[in-house]
């Protein structure tokens, strides 16, 4: 059998590398609980990509980009499991703010809203139309004769508009 060109230039280490990254993203394999916190810090994404640097400069760049797919997984299986560390406070119970807090159902929220929010007996516009127009509450109409009469100009010619 015939060897192809590239693998004859990859060392028995890095081939020993490429399958232990071949095998850690096709297999579900979680991040350890005690590393997640320092994988997940910015220290830890500092050497992650200072170890991807070094692969591209001294190694294989096959090894040096599955790598990349390698360090985007770890930190994603450990955020991931940072997740299932975080406890969620009633604030409630501990008289504490609580900093993540399940959603409430639909529900809830309604009834919190309509508590908020009282039906009133007299809608507003009414009240305001009852404060302010003084409609059948005014005295009656009463004309006043004078001896002004209006006079107008002929109008010949003119347009009605």
């Amino acid at each position: 059998m015939k060897i192809p060109a590239f693998l004859k230039s990859i060392h028995s280490t890095e081939l020993v590398l490429i399958a232990i990254f071949i095998v850690y993203l096709v297999f579900p394999i979680n991040t350890p609980r005690f590393m997640a916190p320092y994988i997940e810090s910015s220290l830890g994404i500092v050497v992650i990509f200072a170890i991807t640097v070094y692969l591209f400069i001294y190694s294989h760049p096959i090894l040096a980009i599955l790598y990349i797919f390698v360090g985007y997984e770890l930190l994603r299986r450990s955020g991931a499991n940072l997740l299932g560390n975080i406890k969620v406070m009633k604030p409630s119970n501990t008289g504490q703010t609580a900093y993540i807090q399940t959603t409430p159902k639909e529900s809830e929220r309604d009834a919190e809203m309509k508590s908020m929010n009282p039906t009133q007996s007299t809608p507003l516009e009414v009240q305001v139309i009852d404060q302010m127009a003084p409609v059948g509450k005014s005295e009656p109409l009463s004309f006043i004769n004078t001896g002004f009469k209006p006079v107008s100009d002929n109008l010949n010619g003119a347009s009605l508009i």
